[in-house]
């Protein structure tokens, strides 16, 4: 399933950067016959720029989301969860070495 998404992602992505380039060229030759003014060009493509990043930081982040489900679903233990657990069984051994040390002079 990753791998699917994986390559879904990288499609669209793939796309949007042939959409870019060919946009791109058509604005150039809009403004190559005097029909578009390099400005208005240049505005288009900012504006296509942004939307472009828009949408793949959605995507990204709906691909996140989806490895995110499937992980809470698999049986794995993901390290962000498991840190927590390994600091309090360092404090834990930390205060029994302490007791034993101090058991031990007494």
């Amino acid at each position: 399933m990753i791998d699917s998404l994986k390559k879904t992602l990288y499609a669209g992505l793939g796309a949007t950067m042939v959409t870019a380039e060919k946009l791109e060229s058509v604005l150039q030759e809009l403004v190559d016959k005097g029909k578009l003014s390099a400005e208005d060009a240049r505005k288009a493509v900012d504006r296509v720029s942004e939307e472009s990043k828009a949408e793949y930081n959605e995507a990204r982040k709906s691909f996140q989301d989806s490895i995110d489900e499937v992980l809470a679903k698999a049986p794995l233990v993901r390290k962000k969860d498991l840190e927590p657990i390994l600091k309090r069984l360092d404090a834990i051994e930390q205060r029994l070495e302490e007791q034993q040390a101090s058991g031990d002079k007494g």
